[in-house]
């Protein structure tokens, strides 16, 4: 009987590096077509998420009366949790929904590529 030579070939077992996703929205009022509005946003992005392939949705961040003075807690929050690595990608209806102005979302964004 002829002796076979086999050489067993490790198998990697690595899974593919998920994107950690939180999804921000914002409305400027609590009126019925900003809160409808919200409701919208926040149920698309999700599904986006959820639907997309190496994404795994983290939390969903909202704020609500955003006025000049307010300091945007669910935005606080989203920033902590990119800088402590929970989230790495944000996805947001628009820009105009992530900051306020040029200058605001300038900062923020220089802010998250420092991360």
């Amino acid at each position: 009987m002829e002796e076979r030579n086999i050489t067993k070939i490790p198998v990697r077992h690595e899974l593919p590096r998920l994107s950690k996703v939180g999804v921000y929205c914002r409305v400027s009022t609590n009126q019925s077509e900003q809160l409808r509005s919200m409701s919208a946003q926040a149920s698309h992005l999700t599904r986006t998420v959820l639907h997309s392939r190496g994404w795994i949705l983290i939390d969903i961040y909202l704020d609500f009366h955003t006025g000049l003075n307010d300091n945007r807690p669910e935005l606080q929050r989203l920033l902590k949790d990119c800088r402590s690595g929970n989230v790495d990608t944000i996805l947001t209806k628009s820009v105009s929904r992530f900051g306020r102005n040029t200058a605001e979302t300038i900062r923020l964004i220089r802010e998250l590529n420092a991360i």
